[in-house]
């Protein structure tokens, strides 16, 4: 998709506050929202400018679950995620 990854450590420095802008946005006027690729709010696949998937890494991406249901709560919205991670509990991440 040629879009650049969020980093985690920037979004921790920050209160997590761009992501939370992003589901404010969609959650305040929608009442919801749709999170394709669920898995990546655990984790994600990066892959260096210039180099190949050889040498990406897959990179922790902790919190953005317990901010999406803290999200949710706030705009009295239902998060939908799909393609859950392995072992996730789907009720930690579907609040409403």
């Amino acid at each position: 998709w040629g879009l650049a990854p969020l980093s985690p450590t920037v979004l921790g420095e920050r209160g997590f506050g761009p992501f939370r802008e992003v589901l404010s946005a969609v959650m305040g006027p929608a009442g919801a929202a749709r999170i394709d690729h669920a898995m990546g709010l655990e984790r994600l696949f990066f892959i260096p400018d210039g180099m190949s998937a050889l040498d990406g890494a897959y990179v922790a991406m902790p919190g953005l679950a317990d901010i999406l249901v803290e999200e949710s709560h706030r705009h009295n919205a239902i998060a939908i995620g799909v393609s859950f991670p392995r072992g996730a509990s789907r009720s930690s991440v579907m609040a409403r």
